[in-house]
């Protein structure tokens, strides 16, 4: 069984005017500024296109960007912070949290253990091991000589940080993304360029992005995925993954988000067009009911599942997904 998260939304109309008002520096009347509150604060839902050329329903849903938007993927953290900022000085009536959770999906901009906090040439000694363990998402323990200790259950690890350009914890964001086409229930996959199979889209998190932020950036890079709305039904627990790249002190962390990608104009009975990017070999759908399903699917393609995936992805399948569940959540997404 699938559940849906409530989120508080935004219309087009009203982020059209934000945008305008926050680069013109122009005027509201006092109706004006009433239903623009209105918009930023309720929980109802609708679609809207970000006029800066990536369509986007925050908290829930996304409109991926076409294929020939300008709109740069990565200048979104710096416009929304900028935005939120703005929005939440000129109207008391708006909590800047309740801006930030409607955007990120969280209530405050958590800081998070990135890859890039360190490089390879960081001895292990030179880490912050007290602050990546403040800041770990999945608590872990220290050695007697103070170094993190790999939180999985893997047998067999490889010395320091093996594969992985991190020490300690580095969280990921990965997408789930589910499609329908007849009584048919698809997946999205990426074929990683690393050899080591098909793997969900997505990414590990730049400082400052959250995890809501990461996982649809790392959609656009590696999947390049068109014509379809998406509907973000939530965010699962965060999980070490078993990454064959990790190390006794170095692993990932990644915080799984759950979207059904949905029919949209242009779609003619197929499903919604990819095309691989960025670090991808190939991007795919594939028929995704249970996870044996999937896994056959992929084995056709002379691939393999990526084994750092295969758990999440078991868990994720378990109950069977069906087309005619994703079509009634859908369904209940637009009465609302």
């Amino acid at each position: 069984m699938i559940e849906t998260y409530p989120g508080i939304k935004f219309s087009h109309h009203h982020i059209g005017e934000i945008w305008n008002e926050y680069i013109n520096n122009g005027e509201y009347s006092d109706n004006e500024q009433e239903q623009l509150v209105d918009a930023l604060t309720r929980e109802t839902v609708e679609q809207f296109d970000y006029v800066t050329g990536l369509s986007w329903e925050p908290s829930r849903g996304v409109i991926w960007s076409s294929p020939d938007s300008s709109f740069d993927v990565g200048d979104l953290e710096e416009v929304l912070a900028e935005v939120i900022g703005w929005v939440a000085d000129r109207f008391d009536d708006i909590e800047e949290e309740t801006l930030t959770e409607s955007i990120t999906g969280e209530s405050e901009m958590k800081v998070y253990n990135t890859t890039s906090d360190n490089d390879t040439t960081q001895n292990i000694d030179e880490f912050n091991w007290t602050e990546n363990q403040e800041r770990a998402l999945v608590p872990y323990e220290l050695d007697e000589n103070g170094y993190g200790i790999n939180p999985s259950d893997e047998n067999n690890l490889l010395p320091g940080r093996g594969e992985l350009h991190h020490w300690g914890e580095a969280v990921a964001a990965d997408a789930i993304v589910y499609t329908v086409l007849g009584d048919d229930v698809y997946l999205l996959m990426v074929k990683r360029d690393d050899g080591h199979g098909w793997a969900l889209p997505g990414g590990g998190l730049n400082p400052g992005e959250s995890s809501r932020m990461a996982v649809i950036r790392e959609l656009n890079e590696e999947t390049n995925i068109s014509n379809a709305y998406a509907l973000i039904l939530g965010d699962l627990t965060a999980r070490v993954v078993p990454d064959p790249r990790a190390g006794q002190h170095a692993w990932m962390v990644t915080v799984p988000t759950v979207f059904i990608a949905e029919k949209r104009s242009g779609w003619n009975g197929k499903l919604p067009q990819v095309e691989a990017g960025d670090d991808a070999a190939d991007v795919d759908w594939f028929p995704a009911t249970d996870y044996d399903t999937l896994e056959a699917s992929i084995k056709q393609r002379e691939g393999v599942v990526f084994p750092a995936h295969v758990d999440m992805l078991r868990d994720v399948l378990r109950n069977n997904v069906s087309a005619a569940e994703l079509n009634d959540i859908i369904n209940d997404f637009y009465k609302n």
